[in-house]
């Protein structure tokens, strides 16, 4: 799956066969794709801007959601079952869409300031967010927990096998953290990259 300005294309592995390409996915909305995941409990893909929009592996879209004020989407997560989408969107709080739900969003406070820029899931089902700050938060229904941080903003956040967590920022330093019960642990670090 490959987000080209404000296209998406998913393509066949190892392959490289093109399966399906929608030119314009977002139209309108400005020059690319923020947030794009794809959705192993329901084979669907979710792409934003200034729009959620939920399509099936099959390139056919299924549902459009604004979001409030039409703000900019910095990025999204899914729950691990695709009943709950996650959006951070030019600010410290984040919006919660139900899959099958209103188009109006719950909105989570992270105790933060500035803007919310990465999002991901734990294995345990929590939420990790990457703010502007340098801090990584990670969220457990109502329960905050700082689990990290990075000398500047944080970029991104991938979890990888093993329940290890990658974050990148404007430091340019790559992280790798051990996450899970007790204080996260710093296990690699790297400098000269921004992405996970």
């Amino acid at each position: 799956l490959v987000s080209e300005g404000t296209g998406l294309t998913l393509y066949e592995v190892p392959s490289g066969r093109e399966v399906w390409r929608r030119p314009d996915a977002h139209p309108g909305e400005g020059p690319f794709i923020n947030g794009l995941r794809y959705v192993p409990a329901r084979d669907e893909i979710v792409s934003s801007h200034r729009t959620l929009k939920i399509w099936s592996r099959a390139g056919e879209l299924l549902r459009t959601i604004p979001l409030p004020k039409a703000q900019v989407t910095e990025d999204i997560a899914v729950s691990p079952a695709g009943d709950r989408i996650y959006v951070s969107a030019q600010g410290p709080e984040l919006f919660e869409f139900l899959r099958d739900g209103p188009d109006e969003p719950g909105i989570l406070r992270t105790g933060q300031s500035g803007y919310t820029r990465a999002l991901e899931f734990d294995p345990s089902g929590g939420l990790l967010s990457g703010h502007d700050t340098g801090q990584i938060i990670l969220r457990h229904g109502p329960k905050i927990q700082a689990v990290g941080r990075q000398s500047g903003w944080i970029h991104c956040l991938r979890l990888g096998p093993g329940g290890l967590l990658a974050s990148g920022g404007n430091d340019t330093r790559l992280k790798v953290w051990r996450t899970g019960p007790g204080r996260p642990v710093s296990l690699w670090e790297s400098s000269g990259h921004w992405s996970a």
